[in-house]
């Protein structure tokens, strides 16, 4: 089986996927338009990872219940809206200019804007 990192941002696209409401909340995209996540070229397949033959959705699932019995509801869409803007964070390129001289560093005209 392969083997990746952020699990849970697998978890939480492949659970929001049909939820075109928190989808636009989150600004989140298809897993593939995110570097953290391989992008086009290195995505690997959500259910790759886990030995146990849980899908992305049951592990999602399993997540909602854990945040529902710890009583973190009131908390967990503050805790996705950082998961969303740590994939969109990855997603940005830097160019190297000069500025009077001195180096500096600006995002790139090519990064989405959300």
């Amino acid at each position: 089986r392969g083997e990746r990192s952020f699990h849970i941002f697998y978890q939480m696209l492949e659970g929001l996927k049909d939820d075109t409401a928190m989808l636009k909340v989150l600004f989140l995209r298809p897993r593939t338009e995110y570097r953290y996540l391989g992008g086009t070229a290195g995505t690997f397949v959500a259910d790759d990872a886990y030995e146990s033959n849980v899908s992305e959705g049951e592990q999602w699932q399993l997540l909602q219940g854990a945040v529902h019995e710890l009583g973190m509801q009131n908390d967990f869409l503050s805790i996705l809206k950082v998961l969303s803007f740590v994939l969109l964070l990855g997603n940005l390129e830097f160019v190297d200019e000069e500025q009077s001289g001195t180096p500096h560093a600006r995002v790139a005209q090519s990064c989405r804007a959300v």
